[in-house]
Parts: structure tokens; C-alpha cells; sequence
């Protein structure tokens, strides 16, 4: 998987698999926390929440996609990146797929080890899936985990391709996307605790949230309005 191969993706359709490549994500980034927790099958309270949550990580996956495409792309305009919001999504989408291969036998293992959890007398080959799956949760994170890395290192490299960088400036404009949301989080904190009285609680979380939330959509509409900016003339008469 080479900036080339996601470049050809990008020309073809970059909006093609992006939703389902991002759900999958979701999973299995949660079975990949999940798979070595013994604590989530011991009963079958346990177990049935665990699987209530798997349900939600899909659009979990998808909103971290949104959320962190959107934060690269005003890093990426700062920079005089050239990617479009669904770029910068394929990017992220395409850039996952070794993780959700290399996670798929530790999510297919969360329906088995709750199955064998909540039934009183589960099947032999719930049973034996189940065993299987416990036995092998440690080597198959080890190896999800290594291969999660692998997909960082390719996200830069395909945001790098999509917004036209090299990868020193790749790797600039995603320390620029982390500083902008700690910035965010911290002033919005800061807004929340200044504003209501009392000790920090929940109340100055909501409220530093909502602060933050307000300010990202200010940067949001400025990033708009600075992109939809007609060039210069100079630059309209450059060949």
C-alpha cells in the first residue's frame, strides 16, 4: 500500500468503502481493548454489556474519522495543503484496512465468548470457538496492535499524498491537528471554569465541552470562508 496506490484510490472514487472501513475500525480498535479483558466474559451481565457497547463502536469509528479528518484539513489548509474534507476521510478509511484485517478474528471472538457466557448450555462449538478465540487473544492483539502502527505510519503518508505534502510536512500537519484539539479542549475548559462558580465539577466540563464545541465551529466557518477566498489575480495569472 504505497501513496500511489491510495493516489489511484483517491482519482477513482475516495468515497468508496470509506463509511464501512471506518465502522470496522470501530470494532476493532474496542475488540483490540476488549479481547484481553477476562473481567468482560466472567459473567453474563459483563458480557452482555461488552456486547452492547461493540454495537455502538461502528459509529464511534466513524465520528472519530469525521473528527479527526476535520481538525488535519485546517491543519492542512495552514500548510497550503490542497485535500478536500472526503480526501482526508478516504486517507483515514484506506490507511485502516491492515488493522481491520489483522482485528477481525478478536471481533468475530466477542459474539463467541459472550455467547458462551450468557447460555446456560452453550453448544460444543460455541464452546470450542470460544476456547480457541481465549487462547489466542494475546498473540492476535499483539499482532493487531503491531499492525495499528503500521496504519499510523500510512495515514501520514496517504494525508501527505492527499493534501500534496512531503512526509516531514505530513508529520507536521498531524502534530498541528493534535496541538489545535488540546488547544480547543483546554480554552474550552478554561471558559467552562470561568464561568460558573464553585469547584470544578461535571457542570465546568459540559460547559468547557460546549465552549469548545462553539469554537470549533467558529475555526470551522473561518476555514470555510478562507477556502471559498477567490485567489489573487497575481496568482490566477501564474502559469
Amino acid at each position: 500500500m504505497t501513496r500511489a496506490w491510495f493516489r489511484r484510490r483517491l482519482d477513482a472514487d475516495p468515497q468508496r468503502w470509506v463509511l464501512l472501513l471506518a465502522a470496522l475500525d470501530g470494532l476493532g480498535g474496542y475488540a483490540l481493548k476488549a479481547g484481553d479483558d477476562p473481567r468482560l466474559f466472567k459473567s453474563g451481565v459483563s458480557a452482555a454489556i461488552g456486547l452492547a457497547v461493540l454495537t455502538m463502536t461502528p459509529a464511534l469509528g466513524v465520528l472519530a474519522m469525521v473528527m479527526h479528518g476535520r481538525t488535519l484539513w485546517w491543519a492542512g489548509r495552514l500548510l497550503r495543503g490542497r485535500a478536500r474534507p472526503r480526501d482526508i476521510h478516504a486517507a483515514f478509511a484506506w490507511s485502516q484496512l491492515p488493522f481491520v484485517i489483522a482485528a477481525l478474528p478478536l471481533v468475530l471472538g466477542i459474539p463467541l465468548r459472550t455467547a458462551a457466557a450468557l447460555m446456560d448450555a452453550p453448544p460444543a462449538g460455541v464452546l470450542l470457538g470460544a476456547d480457541l478465540v481465549r487462547a489466542s487473544s494475546g498473540p492476535l492483539s499483539v499482532t493487531a496492535g503491531l499492525v495499528a502502527l503500521w496504519s499510523v505510519v500510512l495515514y501520514v503518508r496517504f494525508v501527505g499524498e492527499a493534501q500534496g505534502f512531503g512526509t516531514w510536512r505530513a508529520i507536521a500537519s498531524h502534530l498541528l491537528a493534535a496541538a489545535m484539539v488540546i488547544a480547543l479542549f483546554a480554552a474550552g475548559l478554561a471558559i467552562g471554569a470561568l464561568a460558573l462558580p464553585g469547584s470544578v465539577g461535571l457542570p465546568h466540563l459540559l460547559a468547557g465541552l460546549a465552549a469548545s464545541a462553539v469554537l470549533a465551529a467558529a475555526i470551522e466557518w473561518g476555514v470555510h470562508h478562507a477556502a471559498a477566498r477567490p485567489a489573487p489575480v497575481s496568482a490566477a495569472l501564474e502559469p
